[in-house]
């Protein structure tokens, strides 16, 4: 979940001659170490390999290519939770035809694909 992780990975991918063309990377910060081994190994982003994050975190604008993320709407995601969690603490019934609630996410393109 955080930058070395993404190096780890993108490292033993390299060094396992396993070829890739795009990394999908479960948060941004993931995504910002696998773009920092990427360039370091002479690759090109997003001409030799594409690198999208998730989350939208502020840094994505500023690294070098600027990484295209998936925002989740993070607030609304606690607000929903909390809201949810006090109705269950006082006991309250949860009405819903199922457990599975989505929230709009938004794909943020820029320069890494």
């Amino acid at each position: 979940m955080h930058e070395d992780d993404g190096k780890n990975d993108i490292e033993n991918l390299i060094d396992k001659k396993i070829k890739f063309d795009a990394i999908f990377a479960v948060n941004d910060p993931v995504a910002i170490g696998a773009l920092v081994v990427v360039k370091n190994k002479g690759l090109r982003v997003p001409q030799d390999v594409a690198i999208v994050g998730f989350s939208n975190n502020p840094i994505t604008e500023y690294v070098t290519p600027s990484l295209t993320t998936v925002e989740q709407p993070a607030y609304e995601m606690g607000k929903l939770s909390a809201s949810i969690l006090i109705s269950l603490i006082k006991g309250e019934t949860i009405q819903s035809e199922s457990n599975i609630i989505s929230l709009p996410s938004k794909l943020i393109v820029r320069e890494s694909t």
